[in-house]
């Protein structure tokens, strides 16, 4: 049975990824954070490893909903930082800037504020700018593979083993942001009650609608795309990254 309500907030760092690290079951993480590091550990299933790299006192912020195959992703923070992780084999990752303080880099490649952070999960590396607030859907191979059959009419497209920045038209992007903004509000509060599982698979679905109604990552734009950024599971030293 789905519970009625996850408030994980009071649970250190660590405890919070132990708690829910493989869990199947939907559930839900809100964090606040004055450690890089805790914030990075955090994040359940994950491995991952943030060093600030500006000086001052930090304040970060992280939440996860996770919905069946797919996890919805909001992250917060107020100094430059230097992130790298593993989402696992079979994730695929789409991520944008909501606000910015400055240009990110993403494998070596710069982000522009209408730019779509995407591919797969492995041997990921993200330089952020003084301030961020960043959203992400992450998807499992065994979800997006009948998603981008039935949307684009091919199987999964090879590029989506790299790691790219790729532009996409303001309206598409706002439509994301806005999207994800409404489920983060309806299913990401601590205190809010938890959504049955019906409810929870309308709120996947909406993603899903939300994605068909662009053509950025179809056949269309992205039949050939840029030829740069990483190929998984290929390291990328810092030393190679751009600032």
């Amino acid at each position: 049975m789905v519970p009625q309500r996850l408030a994980l907030a009071a649970v250190d760092g660590a405890g919070l990824a132990e708690v829910m690290a493989g869990t199947t079951a939907p559930w839900r993480l809100s964090l606040r954070t004055d450690d890089a590091q805790a914030q990075a550990r955090a994040q359940p299933d994950w491995v991952q490893d943030y060093r600030q790299l500006s000086g001052g006192a930090y304040a970060g912020a992280v939440q996860h909903v996770q919905l069946p195959g797919m996890r919805l992703v909001r992250e917060d923070s107020n100094r430059a930082l230097h992130q790298r992780g593993d989402l696992g084999r079979g994730a695929y990752g789409f991520a944008m800037a909501l606000e910015a303080s400055g240009e990110a880099w993403f494998n070596g490649q710069r982000v522009g504020g209408d730019a779509i952070m995407v591919g797969c999960g492995d041997e990921l590396d993200l330089r952020t700018p003084e301030r961020l607030s960043l959203i992400a859907v992450v998807v499992d191979a065994a979800l997006l593979q009948p998603l981008w059959q039935r949307m684009y009419q091919k199987p999964l497209s090879a590029w989506l083993e790299s790691q790219l920045v790729v532009p996409s038209r303001p309206a598409a992007v706002q439509a994301v942001r806005a999207m994800h903004g409404r489920l983060m509000q309806r299913l990401g509060e601590p205190s809010a009650p938890w959504p049955d599982d019906m409810t929870l698979r309308h709120a996947r679905d909406e993603v899903h609608v939300e994605a068909a109604a662009d053509d950025d990552f179809g056949a269309h734009r992205w039949t050939h795309p840029p030829q740069t950024g990483n190929t998984c599971p290929t390291k990328q030293s810092a030393a190679g990254l751009q600032r």
